[in-house]
């Protein structure tokens, strides 16, 4: 394991040193020097490990403890899913209309609350009260996506939004989802097996 993870870190250092000094590099990591493109980019990342960490516990909740089905599992999250795709179109409007810092800040404080909301949820809460709480997440989630997505764009020249674009992607659905899950599935397992010793 120790021969494997040395040689991961070995490429990735290799595949960031190359891409850095090539005049076409495959990924432009020297967009990464404009300070508002990484800052967006590092809270696009922090909020895509939140979605999708807390996606995957209410996933293990809902088909684990609640005994949910896996359509009754996929019918909580429908209704969300629509509202983030309707509260993107507004998010989108409204970020032309208004300071787009203001667009992400009630965003930022609807998941606050609605993810301090689940911390009141137990086994004995009805099926209506997950349902709401997951949609009231999800349109949250909305209010963030498109702001920041077009601030960090607007970041940059224009012969480099197309690149930008694929780096706010991979940041959003890729690396932030890769670690979340692959974070918190140790976490449980680890946690897992210390109450199997303590029982």
């Amino acid at each position: 394991r120790s021969r494997k993870r040395h040689k991961n870190r070995s490429s990735f250092v290799a595949f960031v040193a190359i891409e850095l000094y090539r005049q076409e590099p495959l990924v432009e990591l020297r967009l990464y020097k404009n300070v508002a493109f990484a800052v967006i980019s590092l809270a696009v990342l922090l909020n895509s490990m939140c979605g999708w960490g807390s996606g995957f516990l209410q996933t293990i909740l809902l088909q684990r403890l609640l005994d949910y089905t896996p359509a009754q599992a996929g019918f909580v999250i429908l209704p969300g899913a629509l509202g983030m795709a309707c509260t993107t179109l507004l998010a989108g409007r409204l970020s032309d209309k208004l300071d787009r810092r203001y667009v992400v800040l009630f965003g930022l404080g609807m998941f606050i609350v609605t993810s301090y909301w689940f911390s009141f949820l137990t086994l004995d809460k009805p099926m209506s009260w997950v349902l709401w709480m997951t949609v009231w997440r999800y349109i949250s989630m909305g209010f963030l996506f498109t702001p920041m997505n077009t601030a960090a764009l607007a970041a940059l020249p224009p012969e480099k939004m197309r690149m930008g674009s694929g780096l706010i992607t991979i940041m959003q659905q890729g690396i932030g989802g890769t670690i979340s899950i692959a974070g918190l599935t140790t976490i449980l397992q680890q946690r897992a097996a210390y109450h199997a010793t303590v029982l």
